[in-house]
């Protein structure tokens, strides 16, 4: 557990080290205990931030964390711990079950090889006793396919725990990933030309007493003890770029993480069927071993019950899938990898500019096509006669009678959203 960082003074030294002629704030962070009392505070104030440190007489760079972020962290270890206990728990019991199945194999082999023997003699005396191995036969045969299918359980649940801690662990590493990106230390993914931008900010230098790592520690860093006073000025135009490059890469990892979370909920909603078979097999085989078990209301109430659960979570990560696709489009952020017609601005790449339609335009002969035009004889509306038709009942055709020009359900949502954005877009010009 961690408590705030508190602030004490850096030990005096020579004006003429290297150390003095930066602009780094005289303070050191210390990381202490935080007793249990305390458990539900902030570890800091604001959201979580690179800082510069000091270990006495070097310096460094710390992470302050908030409680969110220890949230995440902790969460992925917990299930990190929780996917090696299910591994340690499934592997004696896929051992013990891949056991059971070999042991059953072998019977069967063997009442196999009796009731060949009883078919070679032929007599009718082994009707009884071929009848008898029969059922024996069919009786391992059953409880061999339910070893096999406890060993696949096993592997379902263990792969239902990876897509736990693999989801857990996108969450921490994306928020790591955006306070990495606000402290400067690495650089979110580029978005409709801001990667140039970036490397441009980046690739400044000046001429002063600084190293280039603590210039760009300063610059990039979102935290103004990092900032020196006479260096505010100088960067405040490079912050509202690397505002901007925060901002999408935030925006971005949201959509993906709920894009992620959302894909999660789907797989675990479409495996609830196959869960749902291995339960009743399983309710099955205890009441078999005179084991006690639910009632068949109950136990079909709980099955019931986790689909509602399912589904709900399916549709709670849609929901927040909207929310985070729905701000990037208000920001005008395209996210990378995603469809035009899902609901984004038009990607920078894909073919087609308004500005090159001038580019066509520029170089045509205006006029010697208003010439040509002019050369045109005009008609005499007068002089049209009525087309001869030939009379036979019919009706007007609606856009809507037909089928090909008909969108709904996805196709549907996406027109409506587009009219909506553009009936906005009006508005506001």
């Amino acid at each position: 557990m961690l408590k705030a960082a508190i602030k004490a003074h850096l030990p005096k030294q020579d004006a003429s080290s290297p150390a003095m002629a930066q602009d780094f704030p005289r303070s050191i962070y210390v990381l202490q205990e935080r007793p249990d009392n305390t458990a539900n505070e902030e570890c800091t104030s604001g959201p979580s931030r690179i800082v510069l440190a000091s270990t006495g007489g070097h310096r460094c760079i710390a992470l302050v964390p908030d409680l969110p972020l220890l949230d995440k962290l902790r969460d992925a270890i917990a299930e990190n711990d929780r996917v090696n206990e299910a591994e340690e728990q499934a592997g004696l019991e896929m051992n013990q079950s891949d056991n059971r199945a070999d042991m059953l194999e072998r019977d069967i082999h063997e009442v196999e090889e009796e009731i060949a023997e009883l078919d070679a003699k032929g007599s009718s005396e082994a009707i009884e006793l071929r009848q008898r191995l029969d059922e024996r036969r069919d009786g391992l045969e059953r409880k061999r396919q339910e070893a096999q299918e406890q060993v696949i359980a096993c592997q379902r649940k263990l792969e239902s725990s990876y897509r736990d801690q693999r989801y857990n662990l996108h969450l921490l590493l994306g928020s790591f990933e955006e306070v990495l990106a606000k402290g400067g230390l690495m650089r979110p993914e580029p978005t409709d030309g801001e990667s140039e931008q970036s490397v441009g900010a980046s690739s400044t230098t000046d001429t002063g007493n600084d190293t280039a790592v603590n210039r760009t520690l300063r610059r990039k860093s979102g935290c103004n003890e990092l900032r020196g006073p006479d260096k505010a000025s100088d960067d405040e135009e490079l912050g509202e770029d690397e505002n901007g490059s925060a901002k999408a890469g935030r925006l971005i990892s949201a959509f993906r993480s709920q894009q992620m979370r959302l894909r999660l909920m789907e797989e675990e909603f479409d495996e609830r069927e196959e869960r749902f078979k291995w339960e009743v097999a399983e309710r099955a085989r205890k009441a078999e071993a005179g084991e006690e078990v639910e009632s068949s209301l109950i136990f079909d109430h709980g099955q019931l019950e986790m689909t509602r659960r399912l589904a709900r979570q399916v549709a709670d990560a849609e929901e927040a899938l909207e929310a985070a696709k729905a701000a990037a489009v208000a920001a005008g952020v395209q996210v990378p990898g995603s469809d035009v017609e899902s609901g984004f601005v038009d990607d920078v790449e894909d073919g087609h500019r308004i500005s090159s339609e001038e580019e066509y335009a520029g170089g045509v002969d205006r006029s010697g096509i208003e010439a040509w035009l002019e050369l045109v004889p005009k008609c005499d509306t007068n002089e049209i006669l009525e087309a001869e038709v030939d009379h036979w009942d019919a009706r007007s055709v609606d856009v809507c009678d037909s089928s090909s020009m008909v969108a709904e359900g996805g196709e549907r949502r996406r027109i409506d959203k587009w009219r909506a954005m553009c009936a906005k877009k009006a508005d506001e010009g």
